[in-house]
C-alpha cells in the first residue's frame, strides 16, 4: 500500500509514525526496526493515566509498573516493570475496550500491541511472554486500585484479593524517576550475575 506523504497526519514515505519524547520516529509498519528507549517508556507510562483517567486521582502507568516489579519473585521483577511497555506507542486502552474488538472481530489492535511487547522485551533482554506470575500481580494490583483510587461497583466481586497495602499516587515526574530508578537497579543486577559457561 502507498502511503501519501503528509507530516500534519503523521506520514513520511517510511509509513505512519508519532514522534517520541526523546525525538525519534516510531513506525507502526516497522516494529520490529523502531529504536526503543527506556525513556520515552518511563515517560510516556508516566503520562499516561490508569483506568482511562477515571480515577479519583491521577496515578500512572509508570507507577503501577514500579509496584508490579516489587510483587513478583527477584528474577521476573523486570518483566513486571516492562509488563505495560507497549502502551508507551498504543496508550493505556481499557481491557473491556479491547475484548469487545476481540469479540467483533477486530484483533489487528491486540496483535500489534502484542507484537510491540515482544520487540520490546527482546530490546531489553527480557524473556517473552510475559510470565503467569506477573499476570497474577497485575490482576492483584487491578483489585487494590479499584479498592483505593475507583468508584465502588459490583465489578469488584470478580477481582483477585486485592494487596494489603494502598496506593499512594505519585506525580507524572516522580513517577517517571521512579520508573527509571527501578529500571536502573533491575539492570545492574541482572549485569552483575555471572554468567556460566560450560567446559
Amino acid at each position: 500500500m502507498t502511503i501519501a506523504v503528509d507530516i500534519r497526519r503523521g506520514a513520511d514515505e517510511r509509513g505512519y509514525y508519532i514522534r517520541t519524547f526523546t525525538n525519534k520516529q516510531f513506525f507502526w509498519s516497522h516494529i520490529e526496526s523502531n529504536v526503543y528507549d527506556i525513556r520515552d517508556i518511563a515517560h510516556a507510562l508516566a503520562m499516561n493515566c490508569r483506568w482511562t483517567g477515571h480515577t479519583k486521582s491521577f496515578y500512572s502507568v509508570a507507577q503501577h509498573c514500579v509496584y508490579a516489579s516489587y510483587e513478583v519473585p527477584a528474577e521476573h521483577a523486570m518483566s513486571a516493570l516492562l509488563h505495560d511497555a507497549a502502551e508507551a506507542y498504543m496508550h493505556d486502552t481499557p481491557s473491556p475496550l479491547k475484548w469487545f474488538l476481540r469479540e467483533k472481530g477486530f484483533l489487528t489492535f491486540s496483535d500489534l500491541e502484542t507484537r510491540i511487547e515482544k520487540v520490546i522485551f527482546e530490546t531489553f533482554g527480557v524473556p517473552f511472554p510475559i510470565p503467569d506470575v506477573v499476570k497474577e500481580a497485575d490482576q492483584r494490583l487491578l483489585a487494590t486500585e479499584h479498592r483505593d483510587l475507583m468508584p465502588q461497583g459490583k465489578e469488584n466481586k470478580f477481582m483477585y484479593e486485592p494487596y494489603e497495602w494502598h496506593v499512594q499516587p505519585l506525580s507524572p515526574e516522580q513517577a517517571e524517576k521512579h520508573f527509571l530508578r527501578r529500571y536502573k537497579q533491575l539492570k545492574e543486577l541482572r549485569d552483575a550475575k555471572p554468567t556460566h559457561t560450560g567446559r
